[in-house]
Order: C-alpha cells, then sequence, then structure tokens
C-alpha cells in the first residue's frame, strides 16, 4: 500500500510539473472529476467542464463546432479517443488556447458503463507564438510579391529608353545624317536619359 501511494504521489507531481489537468466523467451518473485549482490557476471557470452545454458557449466560436462533432463522436463510441485544439473564454473575458485529449474507457467488471478520462494542457503561449510566426510569413510573403512587381515594373520602365537609346546611338553613326536630324537625334537621347533617370530615382 505505502509502495501504491507513493507512486501515485511521484505521479501526481509529474502532472503538476508538467502542467497538466487530469479529469474523468462518469457518463451514467454525469459526475465530473477535475482539478478546481487548474481551473482557477488558469483563470477558467471550472464550472464551465461540469455542463457539456456551457462549455460549448465558453468555446469560441471558430472552435465551437469541431469540438461539438468530436465530443459527440467520443459519447457515441464512433472513435474511440480524440483530440482537440480550441479556445475557452477566461473569466477575465479573453481567450486562452488548451490542447485536449479524451478517451473512451470501460468501467471495472462490477461496475458496468463508460466512463470518458482526458487531460488539459495549457498552450496559450506556444500557439499564439505559432500564429505570431504564421502572421509574420504571410507579410513577408506578402512583401516579397510587392517586390517582384516592383522588380518587373521597373525592368520594363528601363527597357524602353534602353532599347531607343541603342537605336538612336546606331541612327548617329550614320554619315548623311542633316543638321536637323541630328539635332532630334540629340533631343530624342537626352528624353530617354530624362526618363531613365526618372525611374532611377522613383
Amino acid at each position: 500500500i505505502q509502495n501504491r501511494k507513493k507512486t501515485e504521489q511521484r505521479l501526481e507531481l509529474a502532472i503538476d510539473a508538467a502542467g497538466l489537468s487530469i479529469w474523468s466523467w462518469d457518463i451514467d451518473t454525469n459526475t465530473v472529476v477535475n482539478n478546481k485549482k487548474w481551473f482557477l490557476n488558469q483563470g477558467i471557470d471550472p464550472a464551465l467542464f461540469l455542463d457539456f452545454n456551457k462549455l460549448i458557449e465558453a468555446i469560441h466560436p471558430e472552435d465551437r463546432e469541431n469540438v461539438e462533432q468530436v465530443t459527440r463522436a467520443l459519447w457515441k463510441g464512433v472513435s474511440a479517443y480524440s483530440n482537440l485544439t480550441y479556445r475557452v473564454k477566461t473569466i477575465h473575458g479573453d481567450w486562452k488556447w488548451l490542447l485536449s485529449f479524451s478517451r473512451m474507457t470501460k468501467k471495472k467488471k462490477n461496475h458496468p458503463g463508460n466512463v470518458i478520462i482526458g487531460s488539459l494542457l495549457d498552450i496559450d503561449f506556444i500557439k499564439r507564438k505559432e500564429i505570431e510566426l504564421q502572421e509574420t510569413s504571410k507579410e513577408l510573403r506578402k512583401k516579397n510579391n510587392e517586390l517582384e512587381k516592383f522588380a518587373y515594373i521597373t525592368s520594363h520602365n528601363l527597357r524602353a529608353p534602353v532599347v531607343n537609346l541603342l537605336s538612336l546611338t546606331e541612327i548617329q553613326q550614320e554619315p548623311s545624317l542633316t543638321k536637323e536630324l541630328e539635332e532630334e537625334i540629340h533631343q530624342k537621347i537626352h528624353q530617354c536619359v530624362m526618363q531613365l533617370n526618372s525611374t532611377l530615382e522613383d
């Protein structure tokens, strides 16, 4: 018996150190056992996890449907376990990310019926960092697309006056040009240079 108590104490210490909350729900008697202290430390009302309807109402609207579907599938025996990530409203009115793992298990032979055993873990910090990284990556991709568009436009704007300059300089090499045509070529060259300068300054 003493060895069993020591093992249970070590298990409790390990659970506390991991930041886990272990809970169980007897479906037949509708009896829920959970760690109220853990919920209060997370700023979550423990009563939410005693009533499924209240819990669903407290879950973020974007996560609600998935949590409800997966949980009902567990009740009906469609799935043997569930692994969920969702946001729940705290007593302060903000949202906290939780990781939930639940499993359906049979009672002992002399106590027929089903019990759901599960664990909860606060992953709010990790999840927010993950979302922050996704937003940063999204912003970087957006800026990269803008840079590609800018490079294309700049390349296009540079190409036209450069082509014109090449053509004008080739014409300028002709020995039979009149002075009027030479002056016109000089003006065109000047315009191309100004266009290039304008593109580079923009």
